[in-house]
C-alpha cells in the first residue's frame, strides 16, 4: 500500500520503488446490475428484504459469525433483514443453523451471478481483521453498496466514515448490530452512501487500465531505457510495493 511504498522510499533510491495497485473493472461492478427478481428467484429474499452481504471465506478468521450473530439480533427484533455469505468454509452450517431463513449461503458465485448479487445486496459486511487489501470492498463500492468494515480491517482507507459506510471499532456482535441497525432501518442513508461509494469508485479507484498505463508500462520503459546499462553496486531490480 500506499504507506509501505514510502517507508521503502526512505531506505530505497526513490527512482527504484513504485506502488502496483490492484484495478477493479467498473463497468463490471455496477449499480446498474441490481435485479431484485434475481435475488428473490435465486436466494428467497423477498423484494423489501434488506440482503446484507459478505463475500469470501466463512470462516471463524474473517468473523464472519460476529456479523450473522449481529443480524440474528436484528431479525429477533423483527427487522427485514437476510445474510447472504457467497463464499464455502466451514462456519456456512453455523450460520445457516443460526439464521435459519434470514440466511442465504449460494457457495462461490463468479461472473455475473457475482456481479448481480452485489448491486442486487443492500449492504456490505466486511468483518475481517486479517486483510492488508482485498478485493471485494472495492468491488462492492463499484456496485454502490455502502459497506460496514472494522476498524482493524486494512480496507478502511478506502471508506470514508458516515460518507460512503460505517467503521466498526469494537468486534462484538453488539456494536456490529448497531451499525448495521442504523443502515437497515435508514433506507434513504443506504441509497445516500451507495451513491457515494460508487462515485468514490468512479473518481478514485483505478481500473486495470489504469493499472497498466500508471504503474507497469513505466516501470518496463525505464527497464527498456536501461538494457544494456552497467546495474548499480547492488546489481539489484526496481522495488515493488503492492496496493
Amino acid at each position: 500500500n500506499a504507506a509501505d511504498c514510502e517507508r521503502l522510499q526512505q531506505a530505497l533510491p526513490r527512482n527504484r520503488v513504485s506502488l502496483l495497485r490492484r484495478g477493479i473493472d467498473k463497468e463490471f461492478f455496477n449499480p446498474a446490475r441490481r435485479d431484485r427478481a434475481w435475488m428473490q428467484q435465486r436466494l428467497g429474499i423477498p423484494p423489501d428484504g434488506v440482503a446484507i452481504l459478505f463475500v469470501g471465506r466463512l470462516s471463524r478468521g474473517k468473523n464472519v459469525l460476529v456479523v450473522a450473530e449481529a443480524v440474528s439480533r436484528l431479525a429477533k427484533e423483527g427487522l427485514p433483514v437476510w445474510l447472504v455469505c457467497a463464499g464455502q468454509g466451514d462456519e456456512r452450517q453455523t450460520i445457516v443453523e443460526m439464521l435459519g431463513r434470514n440466511a442465504s449461503c449460494p457457495g462461490i458465485l463468479l461472473g455475473e451471478d457475482l456481479a448481480r448479487l452485489y448491486a442486487s445486496a443492500d449492504i456490505f459486511a466486511m468483518p475481517s481483521e486479517i486483510e492488508v487489501f482485498c478485493n471485494v470492498v472495492q468491488e462492492a463500492m463499484a456496485a454502490g453498496l455502502p459497506t460496514v468494515q472494522a476498524q482493524r480491517g486494512g480496507m478502511g482507507r478506502l471508506l470514508a466514515p458516515e460518507d460512503t459506510g460505517v467503521v466498526v471499532s469494537d468486534r462484538s456482535a453488539d456494536a456490529w448490530a448497531q451499525a448495521l441497525r442504523g443502515l437497515v432501518t435508514d433506507p434513504d442513508k443506504r441509497l445516500t452512501m451507495g451513491r457515494a461509494a460508487r462515485a468514490y469508485a468512479e473518481k478514485t479507484l483505478p481500473s486495470w487500465d489504469d493499472v497498466l498505463n500508471e504503474d507497469l508500462l513505466p516501470v518496463w520503459q525505464a527497464a527498456a531505457a536501461l538494457k544494456g546499462q552497467p546495474q548499480d553496486a547492488a546489481g539489484a531490480s526496481p522495488a515493488r510495493s503492492d496496493a
